[in-house]
């Protein structure tokens, strides 16, 4: 009987932990764009709905650019540390880049698929007189917009055992 009470135990710390996922409202919900600044020439490159782990840092970004290619490909840690995802508002923008029209390359690894996503797009950069060297880049982050939870305990005499049981 009590190998059946565990079994049960087991499953239900495995149902939990996957709803939990379901629930965010970013799962499988990325949106990338990018954008020029018309008054500084400054691309900025959005990723809106990012499910990573709630400890991601350091979020960072590499950006390469081309004859008329520029490619972003953002980072987040390799073994995070934490048991838990969040939504997050990433961005980073690029300063000084050269005017003319830019294909952007854009690419992530998705944490619902554990796959590298590549995201395509055209921008045209206005001529300020920022030169020809490509910049400095400045990466943006909302922070956790919301996490994987698990409801309070509907009586202060439950324990937390039980929850760190699932989570181990």
């Amino acid at each position: 009987m009590r190998s059946l009470l565990l079994w049960l135990f087991v499953l239900a710390c495995f149902a939990t932990t996957a709803a939990a996922n379901e629930y965010l409202w970013c799962f499988n919900a990325d949106e990338v764009r990018a954008e020029v600044d018309p008054a500084t020439a400054e691309v900025t490159v959005s990723h809106a709905a990012a499910l990573y782990n709630c400890c991601p840092d350091p979020i960072t970004y590499d950006v390469q650019f081309g004859d008329e290619t520029l490619f972003v490909v953002e980072h987040v840690a390799a073994d995070p540390p934490c048991d838990c995802n969040c939504c997050f508002d990433l961005g980073v923008k690029i300063h000084d880049v050269p005017p003319g029209l830019w294909w952007i390359g854009f690419s992530w690894r998705d944490e619902e698929t554990g796959e590298w996503i590549e995201w395509h797009g055209e921008i045209v950069v206005p001529d300020m007189g920022q030169g020809y060297a490509g910049g400095e880049i400045e990466p943006e982050s909302s922070g956790c917009l919301s996490a994987t939870a698990v409801e309070e305990p509907a009586s202060e005499q439950l324990t937390w055992s039980a929850l760190k049981t699932c989570y181990r």
